[in-house]
């Protein structure tokens, strides 16, 4: 029960806690802490059936997930956070389940999302109607209210990878691995958060946890398009902001951006290379600016606030926050967290404790250099190629906004190295001149089988649910035609 207790303690804060749009109608509502306190509150008592139960939360607004996921902490065995509006679209297109038909409902959400048998759907949204359901077979089976006062359970919280295809890997967390690097000092009760991310993801859940817990302001920004979002974040005085590189990149772009006052600005998700944090140090020069090396197996790791890219050697002999580091030979970052990991991992784990993240590093003078996941490495000619070290190159270009590397099949070489670009607006040069200047930036900067031998100018860059790109997708063949470059004499190796 202790974030209910937590809750509890701020529900008099005179600050608003979430301000929650809705995607449709673009209206918004807002909800103070004595309001979530409350409604929290009202959910465990109404579910006194539910202790030392397992459940998976699927919830459309922001304000009912966070009213659900403080209620029954404490509460349930296990929580499985399902996705913010999958579960929505798909169980409620289905006719059968659309005239009611709940074991219908469940046999699909459980298929869906690969959950165990024994995990109750709740979905917050029909709780009016659970709650009299559920209140008639309490009295059917003898129960009563007084379930709120059993002993608080060590809830384990289980969030899904974010991998966009298959079935969903589930990661289990408790209470103290979710909370360990949550900030709780009085002056962060004046910060007034953007959540970029889904809440039920780990990122999202961290952003979720350090607004309500430190008595701050949310404000959901979790869907829309770009401009609507920053316009958003404008009109609430948004000054905290927690998403991907990427997204960044196109909060960027849009002019209402260039008016938010921001206090906090913290990237994470994907590799921070300097071209963004020098971007945002600019636009923001007087902001606490930090990139966060956290994953849902592992949790937070660390932050780096020293706006460089990578992070400082010396943490490789002396350890961060209680982690140890290390290089394998395969040039692997492996960490040995201070928390116990899910058990699914111990394949992963070595005879001395270490995860192999599988992320490619790069050691280089007194700096550590992420260079991509090894598991997304493009193989040209038996030559290994990380896309993400690629479009660090390209994004050093004025000229570019966002851009997104990968493997193109070839019959010869296997795959060649491939790139969707984004041009800034309004191109002061021609296609053409964007094509050759990025060709010259390759060649200066990339061995001779990193260079792009593909490139396709394209309007927009897709991203996951969590702002990532989404790198098995080509480019869009309505996108327009490829700038094919032609291989270079060049050789950098």
């Amino acid at each position: 029960m202790r974030w209910l207790s937590d809750l509890s303690k701020i529900k008099n804060h005179a600050s608003c806690a979430i301000i929650d749009v809705s995607s449709c109608s673009h209206t918004q509502v807002h909800f103070s802490y004595s309001d979530l306190h409350k409604r929290a509150l009202h959910l465990r008592a109404s579910y006194p059936h539910l202790y030392n139960q397992c459940i998976a939360i699927s919830a459309r607004r922001l304000s009912d997930f966070v009213s659900a996921l403080f209620a029954f902490e404490g509460h349930c065995a296990a929580i499985y956070l399902l996705p913010k509006n999958g579960l929505s679209d798909k169980t409620r297109s289905n006719k059968s389940i659309a005239a009611g038909h709940p074991k219908q409902e469940n046999n699909l959400v459980h298929e869906t999302y690969n959950l165990p048998e024994y995990a109750q759907l709740f979905i917050p949204e029909r709780a009016d109607t659970q709650t009299l359901k559920s209140r008639q077979a309490m009295q059917n089976e003898g129960l009563n209210q007084q379930s709120t006062s059993k002993v608080s359970l060590d809830t384990q919280f289980y969030l899904a990878t974010s991998g966009t295809s298959g079935k969903a890997k589930w990661i289990g967390h408790n209470t103290d691995s979710l909370t360990k690097a949550i900030k709780l000092k009085p002056q962060l009760t004046d910060l007034r958060w953007a959540l970029c991310y889904e809440p039920s993801r780990f990122a999202g859940l961290q952003v979720v946890l350090q607004s309500m817990l430190s008595g701050a302001s949310l404000l959901d920004c979790s869907e829309g398009d770009f401009e609507t979002r920053a316009n958003r974040m404008l009109l609430h005085k948004v000054n905290a902001i927690s998403c991907t590189p990427s997204f960044w990149r196109q909060l960027l772009m849009q002019k209402s951006s260039e008016s938010l006052e921001l206090q906090h600005i913290t990237l994470g998700g994907e590799i921070a290379d300097h071209a963004i944090l020098r971007a945002l140090s600019h636009r923001c020069p007087e902001a606490k600016l930090m990139h966060i090396y956290a994953s849902t197996e592992l949790g937070v790791g660390f932050a780096v606030s020293d706006k460089q890219a990578g992070f400082p050697d010396k943490w490789l002999s002396e350890g961060v926050n209680g982690h140890f580091l290390k290089i394998d030979a395969q040039n692997h970052l492996r960490i040995k967290p201070n928390i116990a990991l899910d058990k699914a991992l111990a394949p992963l784990i070595d005879e001395n404790g270490y995860y192999d993240t599988g992320d490619l590093v790069s050691h280089i003078k007194n700096r550590v250099i992420f260079l991509g996941r090894a598991s997304g490495l493009i193989n040209v000619g038996g030559a290994k190629v990380s896309p993400e070290e690629v479009e660090h190159v390209l994004l050093a270009s004025p000229l570019v906004q966002q851009a997104k590397v990968y493997g193109k099949a070839n019959s010869v070489l296997g795959q060649l190295v491939a790139a969707d670009i984004v041009l800034k607006q309004p191109l002061e040069v021609s296609t053409s001149e964007a094509k050759q200047s990025l060709l010259t930036l390759s060649q200066n900067n990339l061995a001779r089988h990193k260079i792009p031998r593909i490139i396709h100018f394209v309007s927009a860059i897709d991203a996951n649910d969590s702002g990532k790109i989404m790198r098995h997708r080509a480019a869009d063949e309505t996108a327009g035609k490829p700038c094919v470059i032609e291989n270079s004499e060049t050789n950098h190796e």
